[in-house]
Formats: C-alpha cells, structure tokens, sequence
C-alpha cells in the first residue's frame, strides 16, 4: 500500500491542485481529475521521486538524512561592525528605542577598533560582505574608512554595505561610496506623510525631505542605491506607495522589514498577517516592475523555481560575526550586549576582536550554525520548512530565552508566502509558455 509522503502537501486554487514537497521542493500541478487518478494509481516516477511512499516509511530518517545533505559548511561569510550606538533620529518603531536620549551611553567604534576586527576577519574568512551598521553608520564615517582601506590593504576579498538614513550624506562620502562600491540602502518608508508618520528625528520633525535630498545627490553622483522599506501601523494598507520614490529614481532593489513590535508600538497576529497579504499583493507589482524585493522575491520565490531550498534565514546561523564598538564579538546584531538588551542573560558575545582560535569551530558558533527549522522538531510539520529559514533567533531568545524556540512572528509571514511562492511561479511560468 501507498500513501502520500508526510513532507507533501496539497495546495488548491481555481479547481487546480498542486503537490508540494516540503523537503525537496518538488511541486507537481495537476487537474482535479488527474488528482483523482493519482491517488487511485500513483505512477512510478511520483514513488521513485517519493511523492507517494510505502505504508512503513520512515519521515524521521528521511528528513534526517535530507538534513545531512543540506547543511552548508559552517564558514564565515557576513560581517557586522556595530559602528554606534548612536542615531540621529528617533523613529517611533525603532527596535532600540530605548537608547533614543542616551547621549552620555552611547559608543563609538575606534578606527584602531575597526582595523582590529578587519584582521581579525582575514584570519577567518576567505570572501566576506562587510556591513556596516549602528544606530546611524555615517555618525562614525573615519571607522567606515579606516575598514575599506585596511581590507583592502590585507587583500581580504570583501564587499561592502551600508543602511543608512541619508541624513549625513554629502558630496564626500557619495565619492567614497561610489570610488569603493559599496552597496548602499536609504530607508524610507513611502512618500511624505506616510514616512513622516513614524520616522522623525530626534526633535520629532519628519524625515522625508531629509532622504529625499540624500537620493537626489546620489542620483546626480550616480551611486546607485536601493531602499529600505518597513512596514508597521503606518504604511500596513499601502506597502506599494514606495513604488512611487522608486521610479523616480529608477530603483531597482527594495527590501521590506516587518516592524519588531516595541514599548511604542504593538502587533497583533492579525494585524501581521494582513501586514504580510498587503506585501505579497505588492509582489505582483514588482515583479511587473523588474523590482528585485529582498523579504519574499529573493528568500523564497527565488529558491523555489531554482529549486534550492532556503534553510537558513540568518547568516548569524553559522556564517556571521558582530563586532560591538567597544571590540566584543558574537553571531547577531541584534543582541548587542548593551544597556538595551540587559534583560538577555546569555547574549552570546562571548570572545573579542582579539581572538586566534577558529571562529567556526567556537562553541556558540558551531550551535548557531545548527538552528535551521530542519533541526527543530517543532517545525517538522509546517509545508514552510524547507523555505522558511528559521526567521529571526533575536526574536526566539528575547521572547522565550533560547534560539531554539520558533520566531511566531516570521510563521505568519511563511504560512501566507509558501503558498503564493506556488501559485505564482505557475503564473510566472504559463505566461513564459504563452511568450514563446
């Protein structure tokens, strides 16, 4: 007898059904009708590509012999240089509000700091993309250069990015962006009332016109540049109102960030998983658009039509280092061990820039390098597993003191996306049939 395999699930639109491996990703859309066949006699190549499965098999040993082939190799590939503490704005849905007005509290990162975790990254990564992080990055701009010129002086292979406000943007520091390449993100949350309503400086003015004057002299410069995206209360109904600042500017690259509830503001599981239809309707638009989003387009739909599974959504699993200002060094950055966090027992920042061990092989790296919802029997029944990444382990420790609980926020946004992943790559590829 046969039966269908555990990992597979049956998905339903418009009279079509589609056939989902979780695991493997392999999808099959059929009729009503050929359904009907199927389950009545399901034909050898559906067995051998274990669709369908003998009554005795085994789903544990499956998965773990599935999870033995997937797991990358624990290298580090990300770097994050906490730059500062401090920011100049005073966004309401700022994760780290709680440093807002902590003038006396806030740290800066020492050039000599930065050359350190430079070096300290040549001794463990072959290639590795640099992000350069705060509060507001451009508030420590000698600690930004004195890192590109270091890498580049050791010869480490890197890349570079950079998220910023666009506040302290000027002719300057667009030449050292443009001369150096490094990638850089404007946030912005829509056009000016929109953005207004929850970014504002310190001073709670509005800070569009701000980003906008950022984004026109890096147009005339011609860096180019992507935006940063976050959607909360203020923008839930109109995630596609950024369209607008994107092609003005000819944007082509977007990614959207679902608001980390705070003291300021609150997400109900409702209010997240409209939060989440609203953007995946946005996806239609940017894909009509050739606008590359970073949250859906590129974590899940991407792998599913390359047929590779995304099973690692951070790359603090494993593949990340976070250097604070003061030369502490853990997997994530949103565990900065400071006076924001202090309710997080064991944040994690547990060696320093000084460190000439292998960090790969460093007890906390080599358990981080473990969290994928492959390695997390609370997750072994979700359709999302082999897509899903394992959201954000800030979330898991903060909310429930381990990285080895589930991040429910992310589950919202999983369990809406893996289906639209499905049907829209059918689209995607009947229009391509129809184009010839």
């Amino acid at each position: 007898m046969l039966r269908i395999n555990p990992f597979v699930y049956t998905f339903r639109q418009d009279k079509k059904i589609a056939l989902f491996n979780a695991l493997t990703l392999a999808t099959l859309y059929l009729s009503e009708k050929q359904y009907k066949s199927l389950m009545k006699s399901p034909p050898k190549p559906l067995i051998e590509a274990k669709f369908f499965v003998k009554e005795n098999f085994n789903a544990q040993q499956y998965l773990q012999n599935f999870t033995k082939k997937s797991l990358n190799k624990n290298e580090i590939r990300v770097a994050y240089f906490l730059l500062t503490s401090a920011c100049n704005l005073g966004c309401k849905y700022c994760f780290i509000e709680s440093r807002f007005g902590q003038k006396n509290n806030n740290s800066y990162m020492s050039e000599d700091m930065a050359e350190k975790a430079v070096k300290l990254l040549f001794r463990n990564a072959k290639k590795v993309t640099i992000i350069f992080y705060g509060g507001e990055p451009l508030l420590n701009f000698k600690a930004i250069k004195r890192t590109v010129l270091t890498a580049k002086k050791l010869g480490l292979e890197s890349r570079f990015q950079l998220i910023t406000n666009g506040y302290l943007i000027n002719n300057e520091i667009a030449a050292f962006i443009k001369k150096h390449h490094i990638n850089l993100a404007i946030s912005l949350d829509g056009t000016k009332k929109i953005n207004d309503a929850m970014r504002k400086d310190l001073r709670g003015r509005g800070t569009y016109d701000k980003a906008m004057a950022a984004m026109e002299l890096l147009s005339k410069k011609k860096v180019p540049f992507s935006i940063s995206c976050t959607i909360a209360n203020h923008n839930i109904d109109c995630p596609d109102n950024i369209l607008k600042v994107m092609e003005k500017y000819d944007v082509k690259t977007l990614g959207y960030n679902l608001v980390t509830p705070n003291q300021s503001v609150k997400i109900s599981k409702a209010t997240r998983q409209k939060m989440v239809e609203n953007i995946l309707k946005t996806e239609n638009l940017l894909i009509e658009k050739g606008i590359f989003e970073d949250r859906i387009i590129s974590r899940k739909l991407k792998p599913f039509i390359e047929g590779k599974n995304w099973i690692k959504d951070c790359a603090g699993y494993g593949n990340q280092i976070t250097v604070t200002p003061e030369g502490s060094v853990g997997p994530c950055h949103g565990l900065w061990p400071d006076f924001v966090n202090k309710q997080v027992k064991n944040t994690y920042f547990d060696i320093d820039v000084n460190y000439k061990g292998k960090i790969k092989e460093h007890p906390t790296w080599t358990e981080w390098s473990m969290r994928t919802p492959l390695n997390m029997p609370q997750c072994w029944d979700c359709y999302g597993i082999g897509l899903c990444g394992g959201g954000c382990a800030k979330n898991s420790v903060i909310k429930k003191g381990s990285i080895w609980e589930i991040d429910e926020e992310h589950c919202v946004l999983v369990k809406e996306a893996i289906p639209w992943v499905i049907w829209k790559y059918r689209e995607l590829k009947l229009s391509k049939q129809k184009q010839g």
